[in-house]
C-alpha cells in the first residue's frame, strides 16, 4: 500500500511544486500572498501564508472565466519563511495561449482580490484574460457600470455585466476610445 501511495502522490505534486522562485518568496513576503502562472499546461499556483479556502478561491477564478478541472492542496516549509500554504489549480481554458500572454494583469487582479477582505468578486475580471485590462480599467468599467445602473432603471448590473464581458472586445474598442488622448 505504501508504494501505491507514494505513486498517486507523485502525479499530483512534481518535484518542481517543492521548490519556490525567488521572485515568488520576494511577493510573498512583501504582501503575504504570491501567485505563479504557467501555460503548458494552464495552472496556477497561490501561494500564501494563510490557508485560503475553496470557497474563497473559486468563484474568483470563475469571474475570469476559468473553469478548474482539478486542484490540489498543500503545504511546504521554506528555509527563510514560516509554513506556506499552496494552492495549484489545473484550468480547462478556451484560449490557453491568454493565460501567459496576460498573465501580469491576471495576477495583480487575483492579488487584489484575494486580498481583500471580501475576497472581491466581479464578472468584469475576465477582461484581464481576454482583453488584456488592468487593476485601474476594471475598476473603471465597474464604477461606470453602478453609474448606469442608477441612470436608467431598466438596466441593472447584471445585464450591463453581461454585455460587457459577452462584446469584450466592443468593451476594449470603448476603453481604448475614452483612454487616447
Amino acid at each position: 500500500m505504501p508504494g501505491r501511495l507514494q505513486q498517486i502522490c507523485s502525479q499530483l505534486i512534481e518535484a518542481e511544486d517543492l521548490e519556490i522562485e525567488d521572485q515568488t518568496v520576494k511577493t510573498l513576503e512583501k504582501d503575504g500572498i504570491a501567485i505563479e502562472i504557467e501555460d503548458h499546461p494552464p495552472i496556477i499556483k497561490i501561494f500564501s501564508f494563510t490557508k485560503l479556502t475553496l470557497s474563497d478561491i473559486i468563484p474568483i477564478m470563475h469571474d475570469f472565466g476559468f473553469l478548474i478541472n482539478n486542484e490540489v492542496s498543500f503545504t511546504l516549509t521554506h528555509h527563510q519563511l514560516k509554513e506556506i500554504f499552496v494552492t495549484k489549480l489545473y484550468l480547462d481554458l478556451q484560449e490557453p495561449t491568454l493565460l501567459k500572454k496576460h498573465a501580469d494583469h491576471i495576477r495583480e487582479i487575483l492579488l487584489y482580490a484575494l486580498k481583500s477582505v471580501k475576497r472581491e468578486s466581479c464578472a468584469l475580471f475576465s477582461m484581464a484574460y481576454y482583453q488584456d485590462f488592468d487593476l485601474r480599467a476594471i475598476l473603471l468599467f465597474r464604477t461606470l457600470t453602478h453609474y448606469e445602473n442608477q441612470l436608467v432603471l431598466e438596466f441593472n448590473i447584471p445585464r450591463i455585466l453581461q454585455t460587457l464581458t459577452g462584446y469584450h472586445a466592443l468593451t476594449k474598442a470603448f476603453y481604448d476610445y475614452f483612454t487616447t488622448k
